[in-house]
């Protein structure tokens, strides 16, 4: 976890809890990367006593010897910490609904696992455990399918089908990722595991597709799809952020704000005659814009204002380096 040094060691305000924190986060990344299969299986198991070892060894540090520095550092890792353990949480009871519609995944991640493991492939038993999957998850749409064409629900939460989807692209690039590490190299595997890859890859897209659409209901691909996490999961959040207000005191707020700039468009409509129709006055200023290509000059125009606005008022020094080091760039279509 890195080495605590004594006071009498240290050099007056040489905080020691950057280079603790530092550690932590390179140990993270690697336990992350060398557990990054789909599923929190091994992961979930392995993130957390790496997280609740590091919560342990935390308050085996010496705080009230700390610099005031090293005393935040070790507030903020700890309260981290915290969060993410309960993230942890909620991640694997996530999975483990989407992997109700998604049965073949874990024996697909062991596959995947082991190799992570550094054990030998068995060509033969890995093609077998990719044609079963296969046959799986066919039979798994067809149930789905059945209960549509039934009685026009499958019962399944959108929220649940969309996470599932995820899982079944996910699935399917980990398993095109582990072919391709043993395909060319050992020829058996290839012979074995080329065609029920291949055919495993195309039946994990087109389910990924029936539970967007058909279960999820995001036909369209700019469809959102909301997944709750729940109060109690949001309020920890939330003390996490260090927002001490409930769920039901932000929406009032929200709603507070919102009311606040509803009664303010409202003005300006009255101020531009059109009485109290908002909407109205929204697309008179949209009617009035600028000609094509005017966009850089109007953007130019605006920021040499509020320049001169701040330093007419002498709000904030506004350094020469500061005042004409600001640029313009032009944003894409897609971006927009």
């Amino acid at each position: 976890m890195g080495q605590w040094i004594p006071d009498e060691a240290r050099v007056p305000n040489d905080d020691v809890m950057p280079g603790v924190v530092a550690r932590f986060q390179a140990d993270r990344g690697s336990v992350e990367r060398r557990h990054a299969a789909p599923l929190p299986s091994k992961r979930h198991k392995k993130l957390g006593e790496f997280l609740k070892g590091w919560r342990s060894e935390l308050e085996t540090l010496p705080f009230e010897e700390m610099t005031r520095g090293d005393q935040l550092d070790w507030l903020i890792l700890k309260h981290l910490l915290k969060r993410d353990i309960a993230r942890l949480d909620r991640e694997m009871a996530q999975a483990i609904e989407a992997e109700r519609l998604l049965t073949p995944a874990r024996m697909l991640v062991l596959l995947e696992e082991d190799r992570r493991d550094h054990a030998d492939v068995d060509a033969a038993a890995a093609a077998a455990t990719l044609n079963e999957a296969n046959t799986q998850i066919a039979d798994l749409r067809k149930g789905f399918e059945e209960q549509l064409e039934d009685s026009g629900d499958a019962e399944v939460e959108p929220a649940v089908a969309n996470r599932a989807a995820k899982l079944a692209d996910n699935i399917r690039e980990m398993i095109e990722q582990w072919y391709e590490f043993y395909a060319g190299y050992d020829p058996i595997f290839t012979w074995w595991c080329e065609a029920p890859h291949k055919a495993l890859g195309t039946t994990l897209t087109e389910y990924a597709e029936f539970l967007r659409k058909k279960l999820a209901g995001a036909e369209d691909e700019a469809t959102i799809i909301g997944d709750p996490i729940g109060r109690d999961a949001l309020i920890a959040e939330l003390e996490h952020e260090l927002v001490s207000c409930t769920p039901e005191e932000l929406i009032e707020i929200g709603q507070r704000e919102l009311d606040w700039c509803h009664a303010e468009m409202v003005e300006a409509a009255v101020d531009m005659g059109l009485g109290d129709d908002w909407r109205a006055a929204l697309e008179l200023v949209k009617d009035e814009h600028c000609p094509p290509g005017g966009q850089p000059a109007l953007v130019r125009d605006l920021a040499v204002e509020a320049i001169g606005f701040i330093k007419d008022r002498d709000l904030v020094t506004v350094p020469a380096l500061a005042r004409d080091g600001w640029r313009i760039e032009m944003m894409a279509a897609e971006r927009q």
